[in-house]
């Protein structure tokens, strides 16, 4: 509990309220939370010699808009977000199947297979019998720490954007915890789907490439390893904040800092393989970008 809240201390002293101080009209983003940037100076051209016959400057089709969405701290609000992310994540697979996002979706089933083969059994049988190595580590970023970090994160940005009436902060924050929510549905289906053995779960002398349906555990509570749940919340809320201040870099390496973070405890106490951790921080970069912020 005190690391938890000495790495929150950190979090807001370096995270919210540098943004909250910095970013009082931050750049226009598609939801509509956000205030329109102010026009920049206009520089004096020098006028242009008269045209004798039509121009000939092809006009640019117009670029289209993402719709914008209620984002607010109300419960129909963010149930109507909600239900319409949910539409977006279950009929994807449709989409894929009538030939669309192919190059994307083979990419990330490569990569998948690849570490399922090549590296998940060495991986999974070298931090399974190394686990004394790690064991400060892993203490540190143990499951419930992590897990509340990354729930705690997206509150201190609704709690410090709402105290200081910064709202672009504070609908960050109810963005991320939507993204959280998005990832946690996802994976649960998955990890029901695949039933994969954790390597915490097999023998240290045991099979680690025969581990796919061999967990009986009940649907709403789903022991699977495959996708990691955990890598998800981080990758998800680490987009959602990262991608909402495009502005500032540090931001960018801090949010996917932590999350990266929070991978490398899930292979380094056994909780997951390499491919689950992988996986995950791929759903949630997907699922904060592509269906949280529709970008």
């Amino acid at each position: 509990m005190r690391t938890l809240c000495l790495l929150l201390t950190i979090f807001l002293g370096f995270f919210a309220v540098p943004l909250c101080a910095q970013d009082r009209v931050p750049p226009q983003d598609p939801q509509s939370d956000a205030p329109a940037a102010t026009n920049p100076p206009r520089i004096p051209t020098p006028p242009s010699s008269p045209s004798k016959g039509p121009s000939q400057q092809p006009s640019s089709p117009p670029q289209p808009t993402l719709p914008s969405r209620d984002v607010s701290f109300t419960i129909p609000s963010f149930a109507r977000n909600f239900f319409s992310d949910q539409k977006r994540i279950w009929t994807f697979p449709a989409k894929v199947v009538t030939g669309h996002h192919l190059v994307p979706v083979l990419a990330v089933s490569g990569i998948t297979a690849a570490l399922v083969v090549g590296l998940d059994p060495t991986e999974g049988r070298y931090f399974r019998t190394h686990a004394s190595t790690f064991s400060g580590f892993n203490d540190t970023f143990s499951e419930h720490r992590t897990t509340a970090a990354t729930l705690l994160i997206p509150a201190s940005l609704c709690g410090v954007g709402l105290i200081t009436r910064h709202s672009y902060l504070a609908h960050t924050g109810l963005l991320a915890l939507e993204a959280w929510v998005d990832v946690d549905i996802t994976a649960e289906v998955m990890r029901n789907i695949a039933d994969r053995r954790r390597p915490l779960d097999i023998p240290l002398n045991g099979n680690y490439s025969n581990t796919w349906f061999k967990t009986a555990s009940s649907p709403l509570h789903a022991d699977g390893s495959f996708p990691s749940g955990h890598t998800g919340w981080g990758f998800a809320v680490a987009t959602t904040i990262a991608r909402r201040y495009p502005q500032h870099k540090w931001v960018r390496f801090l949010a996917y800092g932590l999350a990266s973070v929070d991978l490398a405890s899930r292979l380094t106490s056994s909780n997951h393989f390499a491919s689950d951790a992988v996986l995950g921080g791929i759903l949630g970069y997907s699922i904060g970008r592509f269906v949280v912020l529709r970008q």
